[in-house]
């Protein structure tokens, strides 16, 4: 609980418990986490990202679309949601939601 209360912010439940299962899973080896950084793996992941096209490849279960949002205008009010102005966001990654259930599934059976 000392993790979980500890930083500027505070963990979900979800998170904690995700924590517990990992390092008391059979195949969690601390030492394979010594020396462990977060600064430096994001370091790795952002020279990977540079190195490729794009890591989420159809062929790994990615699909790409746009994403369509209403956005809130400062200066003015509209009668409804449908009425604000709306932004597109493209190139947004995503794996079907079924697919990743079953992926849970599969490594938690």
């Amino acid at each position: 609980m000392a993790w979980h209360y500890n930083g500027g912010t505070v963990k979900s439940a979800v998170q904690t418990d995700l924590l517990a299962k990992a390092i008391t899973d059979k195949r969690f080896n601390a030492s394979d986490i010594l020396g462990f950084s977060v600064h430096k793996e994001n370091e790795n992941i952002d020279e990977f990202l540079s190195q490729q096209s794009t890591p989420f490849q159809r062929r790994h279960g990615w699909h790409e679309a746009s994403v369509r949002i209403r956005v809130p205008c400062a200066t003015r009010t509209f009668s409804s949601e449908e009425d604000a102005p709306e932004f597109t966001i493209n190139s947004i990654y995503h794996r079907r939601l079924v697919d990743v259930v079953k992926g849970f599934f599969y490594y938690h059976s």
